[in-house]
């Protein structure tokens, strides 16, 4: 089988299709960090809502 070359147009669709992928996990990721930072703030070290989760509940 003889390979054939890929055209600048074809390598440059390639690496949008990579970059979204890309940017999407990264996205992703940062949301995920994101949720447990908030969820590190609204619990206290022993499991129990802190002062500032408690404060939002009154």
């Amino acid at each position: 089988m003889k390979e054939e070359k890929m055209t600048t147009e074809e390598k440059i669709k390639k690496l949008e299709r990579k970059n979204r992928r890309l940017t999407s996990v990264l996205t992703l990721l940062v949301l995920g960090l994101c949720a447990l930072a908030v969820m590190g703030q609204t619990e206290g070290p022993s499991g129990e809502p802190s002062e500032a989760e408690a404060a939002m509940v009154e």
